[in-house]
């Protein structure tokens, strides 16, 4: 079905910030908990070591997304740089948990723009669960700000246009009821506006659904890279199924050809 660039509340300045927190809060307990991004850890690996990236700079990290674990899968593959999680509205209560828990991981505490990277934080970009949130022309501004300044990138998605996993969002408001109870730290904001009042629930399901409908595909993301084709970089772009669980992970990976390790080249990996 056709791509549309529809509103998710998450992403708006009005949307409160406790809201936002929980939702985010709420994504970061089931990646925690489901660990889908686990398969990636291989070929982002393989991007980190061909790049000689010396950091990761993780862009719409909200709540941390998938990095307390991924941090371990990545160590498991031989890699051990330091992690900077950035987002447009940070965190304030992640970057409080991260400073704690987070061996190699902190949380810039400014707002940072995934299209216009300050060119301080320089290190391989990642997004995970956060690039269907842009228009394509932000989401093109999101590889020409990492081309331009020579840095690698890797986007990462779970949501997909397609009826399956849309119907899938039906559950969102059963998920949330069920899990509320254990994400931590408890809150009693987070139990009120779950229980007494559904607005996390139906916020999430809301903004789940819409996720779906603006998922872009191998296929757009890789139409996406064609205006960098004489840029000199390494694209790979395609679909890895999940392990012990139906759905796919959708990823574009891409970094310089002149950091590629020994002039390694381009690989290819699409698996569906």
């Amino acid at each position: 079905m056709q791509r549309l660039q529809l509103l998710e509340i998450e992403d708006q300045p009005w949307c409160p910030a406790f809201l936002r927190d929980a939702l985010t809060d709420y994504l970061q307990h089931v990646l925690k908990l489901a660990q889908p991004y686990r398969p990636m850890a291989e070929p982002l690996a393989q991007a980190l070591c061909h790049s000689g990236a010396e950091r990761i700079i993780d862009l719409g990290s909200g709540a941390g997304g998938p990095w307390l674990q991924l941090e371990q899968t990545l160590a498991e593959q031989g890699v051990n740089i330091p992690i900077l999680l950035t987002d447009r509205y940070p965190n304030t209560r992640a970057i409080s948990k991260f400073k704690v828990q987070g061996k190699g991981i902190d949380y810039f505490p400014d707002p940072v723009d995934a299209t216009q990277v300050p060119s301080t934080l320089l290190g391989f970009r990642t997004l995970f669960s956060s690039f269907h949130h842009f228009p394509p022309e932000q989401a093109s501004a999101i590889l020409e700000d990492a081309v331009r300044k020579r840095q690698g990138i890797a986007i990462f998605e779970l949501t997909q246009r397609k009826t399956g996993p849309i119907i899938t969002m039906l559950l969102v408001p059963l998920f949330v009821w069920l899990m509320t109870p254990f994400i931590r730290p408890l809150r009693l904001s987070r139990l009120f506006f779950t229980y007494l009042i559904p607005l996390i629930p139906l916020v999430a399901f809301f903004d789940g659904f819409v996720s779906c409908l603006r998922t872009y595909t191998p296929a757009e993301m890789k139409k996406m890279t064609a205006a960098f084709q004489n840029q000199g970089y390494l694209w790979q772009t395609g679909e890895e199924r999940l392990k012990g669980a139906p759905g796919v992970v959708t990823y574009l990976i891409g970094y310089p050809a002149e950091q590629a390790a020994n002039g390694q080249g381009q690989s290819e990996r699409t698996s569906v």
